[in-house]
């Protein structure tokens, strides 16, 4: 049987489901410095932090770069009575830079421990906050080592990021030794996801779809994708997306020096698989590429002591949609949409 809180309303407009093996493991590690939280997109890392602050009755600040992407500059960090306020409120309106953010809170925290058992600072898509990887790993190990020797308790801090930017197996080990812990936020599975999209489909007023195709031809165990979809029309979402990925492809052809053609194929035999970074480095410095664009994310495995990646699509769309490159065939949005039924 699916969980669901009914009691809490996300940001699809619809009750919390599932996820009760994500909050215990967080309730684990949560507070032993930074926390980095990665995923697909839409997988719904940001829903899960902001559900688990309300479950378990912790005071959120919310810092959303994906509202200041495109500004790059930070404004001054506001008083302290003023960021109490915008605290209160659950989000801060003028984003200064990460580090400033943590001793702002810290010391909101020391003035109003008395009131608040705690606090937690979620910087929601932080590499939104950095030109470059380098930037940005130096910054998280700085950030890193002001929560473990800040002496800041009751301060958590959670960070959510694009895994592909900083979250990748050559770049985490880095930070972790920094005192940055992580965690993977997987897709849900079928059985919540299906209950999940008929809720949000129905109050939509959309009938007629074949969830089970929704899961395994468009989104996977995303749920954020269904307000796009719904939003903008399928054959447009598709179309979209397709587009995207077409023109990363492109790139990394160049990059690499490889016929387009050839790198699909390649790409097309690497989805879905296990890659050993030992037994085929070659494999895996794709995998790691394909990384970095955002067109799969990593899910680790150890096999008999060994460490071994499976490379997923970040979307199960990317893989038809790379096979029928592959196989010199014309991917057509409007067909996709018939085969889930979206007409």
């Amino acid at each position: 049987m699916v969980f669901v809180d009914k009691e809490y309303i996300a940001s699809l407009g619809i009750p919390f489901y599932d996820r009760e093996s994500d909050l215990v493991e967080l309730e684990k590690i949560l507070g032993r410095g930074l926390l980095l939280v990665y995923g697909p997109r839409n997988v719904g890392k940001s829903e899960l932090i902001k559900y688990f602050s309300w479950r378990k009755h912790i005071p959120l600040i919310v810092v959303d770069y994906r509202s200041y992407w495109d500004r790059r500059e930070w404004l001054r960090a506001r008083d302290l009575l003023s960021g109490f306020i915008e605290a209160i409120m659950g989000s801060i309106t003028g984003i200064p830079f990460p580090g400033r953010i943590v001793d702002l809170v810290s010391r909101l925290l020391e003035r109003f421990k008395a009131r608040y058992r705690g606090l937690l600072l979620f910087l929601d898509e932080i590499h939104l906050a950095y030109s470059s990887r380098v930037e940005a790993v130096t910054s998280l190990e700085a950030l890193a080592k002001n929560i473990l020797f800040g002496g800041s308790n009751g301060l958590y801090v959670v960070a959510s990021c694009s895994e592909g930017f900083i979250a990748s197996p050559e770049i985490l080990p880095r930070i972790i030794g920094y005192g940055v812990n992580r965690y993977l936020v997987k897709p849900l599975e079928y059985s919540v996801f299906r209950e999940l999209a008929i809720d949000y489909l129905c109050r939509q007023g959309v009938r007629g779809v074949d969830v089970e195709a929704l899961y395994n031809v468009l989104t996977g165990g995303c749920p954020g994708y269904l307000r796009e979809i719904v939003c903008v029309g399928c054959g447009n979402w598709v179309k979209e997306v397709v587009e995207t990925l077409v023109q990363q492809l492109s790139k990394l052809s160049m990059e690499l020096n490889v016929e387009s053609l050839e790198l699909v194929k390649k790409v097309s035999d690497l989805l879905d698989t296990v890659v050993d970074p030992l037994e085929d480095p070659r494999k895996y410095d794709l995998a790691l590429r394909l990384l970095d664009k955002n067109i799969v994310y990593f899910e680790k495995v150890v096999d008999r002591g060994r460490i071994k990646y499976i490379v997923h699509p970040q979307l199960p769309l990317y893989k038809h949609a790379v096979l029928s490159i592959a196989m010199d065939r014309t991917l057509d949005p409007i067909d996709v949409c018939n085969r889930v039924g979206f007409r």
